[in-house]
């Protein structure tokens, strides 16, 4: 992975993360005192919801610091080059497709 590809993956990564985080600051925090409508079946979803995209954040975050790292690019199973055009695809992807 050259530099400008390695430069545009985190600026794509950092856009995600920027918009989730903006999608889970608006999602309404009981603990923080937020009004939260409560009706089961939006709650279920709504919470389903929110657990998938606080999971995506960490990923997102994960690789984020991963791409600064000697290992960025190559597969965290074989060792082999992850294409560039999957890293796009899948940011939060650390395996070649063979290993996937």
């Amino acid at each position: 992975m050259t530099d400008a590809e390695c430069q545009q993956l985190k600026a794509n990564i950092t856009e995600q993360i920027e918009r989730l985080e903006l999608v889970l600051g608006t999602a309404g925090d009981p603990a923080r005192g937020d009004s939260v409508e409560v009706d089961l079946d939006r709650l279920t979803v709504s919470s389903k919801i929110t657990d998938q995209e606080r999971s995506a954040l960490l990923s997102l975050k994960q690789n984020l610091r991963w791409l600064d790292t000697d290992s960025a690019g190559y597969c965290d199973q074989c060792g082999e080059a992850i294409p560039f055009p999957r890293l796009q695809a899948m940011p939060v992807s650390r395996l070649c497709i063979s290993c996937a």
